[in-house]
């Protein structure tokens, strides 16, 4: 994969049985959880927040290749 969304690789990456939470820079890496949730054939959640740029919000990616997409302003 040569297109991540993500300037940069995840850091701060742990995993366990039914969750993986890392850290990335710029943006959501949504071309990954795309093409994982396509690997994998399961649906995949993304939940993401950033802090520096003000939003928030959640991503649905399905085996089939549809998503749903939705981020809204943080209001502090």
């Amino acid at each position: 994969m040569t297109h991540r969304t993500s300037k940069w690789n995840s850091i701060d990456c742990n995993i366990t049985q039914n969750e993986i939470t890392f850290l990335t820079a710029w943006a959501p890496p949504q071309k990954v959880i795309h093409e994982l949730a396509q690997l994998v054939g399961k649906t995949l959640v993304l939940d993401f927040q950033s802090v520096d740029s003000g939003f928030e919000g959640k991503l649905t990616s399905h085996p089939d290749g549809k998503f749903e997409y939705e981020d809204r302003e943080i209001s502090y």
